[in-house]
């Protein structure tokens, strides 16, 4: 599995082909947009599989996925940390991201 960890430093949907050339199966980006209210098409296209938290919609962290993994969000206490990401991968794979 190639994981790409990344800090876009924000306006990720900008740089969406630089991500697609680089074809990782999992993607960590910190500060970068909500896909889910984002206004690009194309983000919300190749972010269609992802896991998004943040108190801002514009400067949180994401795990996206390609289509054939399986990515599910922990429901587990966040003990305060500010962006706390756990998640499963093709449910055998834990993730905690912060």
């Amino acid at each position: 599995m190639k994981i790409f960890f990344w800090n876009c430093q924000g306006n990720l949907r900008a740089k969406i082909q630089l991500l697609k050339s680089i074809n990782a199966d999992l993607f960590v980006i910190a500060e970068c947009e909500n896909p889910e209210t984002t206004a690009s098409e194309e983000y919300k296209k190749w972010a269609i599989n992802h896991i998004w938290t943040g108190l801002i919609p514009y400067k949180g962290l994401a795990i996206i996925a390609n289509s054939q993994i399986k990515l599910e969000a922990c429901d587990w206490p966040d003990y305060l940390f500010r962006n706390y990401l756990p998640a499963r991968i093709n449910d055998n794979i834990i993730i905690q991201l912060l």
